[in-house]
């Protein structure tokens, strides 16, 4: 078994054992020949599998000082998704909205994207909640 396979193997399980399904938001920008934004497009899956766990204070660094860690969730994520409303190979981008319990949140940045020999197995990303003042 190759380290790729077994790091898909691994990554598998720990999705099936904590994954919440959430409602997946893509926000698709038009912009113009000066760079604004002229018309955006909203599209949302359901049922996207993501591991969600709350920040803590040991994830301090995500953030930087000063800024409070209430209202920021850490996700893992699938490489990519076969989305109904998405298409296949869809990911999860900066700016995408999760929504989980009746709460939304923006994906604030990806913070690792784990590559084993070139092929990405899963993300790492920041959300904050749309309610919490940046």
């Amino acid at each position: 078994m190759s380290i790729l396979t077994s790091f898909q193997s691994a990554h598998s399980v720990i999705m099936e054992k904590r994954r919440k399904y959430v409602k997946l938001t893509k926000i698709t920008e038009t912009l113009d020949s000066e760079g604004r934004v002229t018309s955006k497009t909203e599209t949302t899956d359901t049922d996207v599998d993501i591991v969600l766990q709350p920040i803590t204070e040991k994830d301090r660094d995500l953030l930087g000082r000063g800024v409070t860690i209430t209202g920021y969730m850490k996700a893992w994520a699938n490489a990519t998704y076969d989305l109904t409303n998405n298409g296949d190979d869809t990911t999860i981008e900066v700016g995408d909205i999760i929504t989980h319990n009746n709460k939304k949140y923006v994906v604030e940045s990806i913070e690792g994207k784990e590559t084993i020999s070139g092929t990405e197995v899963h993300r790492k990303l920041l959300l904050r909640c749309q309610d919490t003042w940046m």
